[in-house]
């Protein structure tokens, strides 16, 4: 089987398969019977409804012994899902050289998304940004979501390519153009931005197309740029879902599975704080870090100009 199918089948079965409103229920009867059984002041009824309890109570333990039997098969084909997605940890640097580069100078391969999960992420997006604070855009491309973080001040944005900046500006006044404030960054190599300021950094169809081992790394700077109780916003490709595990057998992006994404993320000290990942339809998937701490400023107003070094 291919690594979709594998993983489908997996969701398939985890979806269907859940004992554990059976066995609460069955313990609740059973817990209820003996009560019953030991204030029946008639023995031969006392027995039968001890009787009753003790056929439920077998059906507990045969039902207990069926999900070892389903936590075996879910194990075994989690092993033959880690078998058969090892060589896409080392394809996905190819992944990334042939894919990234192209993306992020004409945004080619674009996830769709409904209007609906549209609002859902702009509405994460107006949970983040405040005037009081500087929020980053890795990876504006167009400018598609960069019109939504103006609300953040100041607004950084990054690209590949100038070319790119300006095209994600392009539609804002001259006024406010001047102020948004980009930078060319062709990596996750980010000390020329503001370190330990920003409370929102942004980061949407761009880390898609990476190797895990470069997630990390932009996990680890991003972490370095947020001030404490900051938070990173940014999508994947779920391989834990089929459609991500599609998408990766067919080199369209990177292999990242949930399941492995979300312990790195804590293992570098962020804390998980939102995930949404699984639609039916499309390979879309993001994740909210935060940085520990609180987020305060001493901000007033907003910024009236920016520093220039000459």
């Amino acid at each position: 089987m291919k690594l979709s199918e594998l993983v489908a089948l997996r969701e398939h079965l985890l979806s269907v398969y859940n004992t554990s409103t059976i066995t609460s229920g069955i313990d609740r009867i059973t817990s209820e019977l003996t009560g019953i059984q030991k204030s029946t002041k008639d023995s031969d009824f006392a027995n039968d409804v001890d009787n009753v309890a003790d056929d439920l109570y077998r059906m507990h333990k045969s039902i207990q012994l069926n999900q070892e039997r389903f936590d075996a098969l879910i194990e075994n084909i989690n092993h033959r899902i880690s078998a058969s997605s090892n060589k896409f940890f080392t394809d996905n640097y190819d992944v990334e050289l042939s894919i990234d580069k192209r993306n992020r100078l004409g945004g080619i391969r674009p996830v769709e998304v409904s209007e609906e999960i549209r609002e859902e992420i702009l509405n994460r997006i107006r949970l983040y940004t405040d005037w009081k604070y500087p929020a980053l855009e890795i990876g504006c491309g167009n400018g598609d979501w960069t019109q939504h973080l103006v609300a953040a001040d100041p607004l950084y944005i990054t690209d590949y390519e100038e070319s790119i900046t300006k095209l994600a500006i392009k539609d804002f006044t001259s006024e406010y153009q001047r102020r948004v404030r980009p930078y060319v960054i062709q990596d996750y190599h980010m000390q020329e931005l503001p370190q330990g300021q920003f409370s929102f950094v942004f980061c949407w169809n761009y880390l898609n197309y990476c190797s895990l081992d470069t997630v990390k790394e932009y996990v680890k700077s991003v972490k370095d740029l947020l001030r404490p109780g900051g938070t990173f916003l940014f999508s994947y490709n779920d391989g834990d879902t089929e459609m991500g595990a599609g998408y990766a057998e067919n080199y369209f992006m990177s292999y990242i599975p949930k399941s492995m994404l979300i312990p790195m993320c804590e293992s570098l000290g962020l804390r998980v704080i939102y995930s949404n990942s699984g639609f039916s339809n499309i390979a879309l998937s993001w994740i909210e870090v935060q940085k520990p701490g609180k987020l305060s400023t001493i901000k007033a107003h907003q910024v009236m100009g920016k520093i220039i070094h000459r």
